[in-house]
């Protein structure tokens, strides 16, 4: 049984195209998490902030609560770039909101903002741990 990182941090972009992170990345490997992951890293290189120069993703994971009751909270954040207007939900949206409610059991909350984006992914662990 793989369980994921308690916590983590990881930082892309900016000037220069550098990486930095700390703690282990998180071992949910399973079609719906590795789906999710495609899909949020895709949509920041072609519409967000990895597309723009200046712009930084920001990716945070850390798990609350004990036994049955934990939840991996993961925090998505774009910057330093002007995101599109959200508009109707697109695929990608779509994509993301099902895989995360209606495959793993959890709840997606999505900002955007003047100057980028946030994304908010809440999961209970033990879906993951199946």
């Amino acid at each position: 049984e793989s369980r994921p990182a308690e916590n983590g941090n990881a930082a892309f972009g900016g000037p220069g195209r550098r990486a930095l992170g700390s703690g282990r990345a998180p071992q949910w490997h399973s079609l719906p998490t590795d789906e999710l992951a495609n899909e949020l890293l895709t949509n920041a290189g072609r519409h967000g902030a990895l597309a723009d120069p200046n712009g930084t993703l920001r990716l945070a994971w850390f798990v609350e609560g004990e036994d049955a009751a934990a939840i991996l909270r993961i925090r998505w954040v774009e910057a330093g770039f002007t995101p599109e207007s959200p508009g109707a939900a697109g695929f990608g949206r779509r994509l993301v909101r099902t895989v995360v409610e209606d495959q793993l059991g959890g709840t997606v909350a999505t900002r955007y903002g003047p100057a980028g984006l946030k994304i908010e992914i809440d999961l209970p662990l033990a879906r993951l741990d199946k």
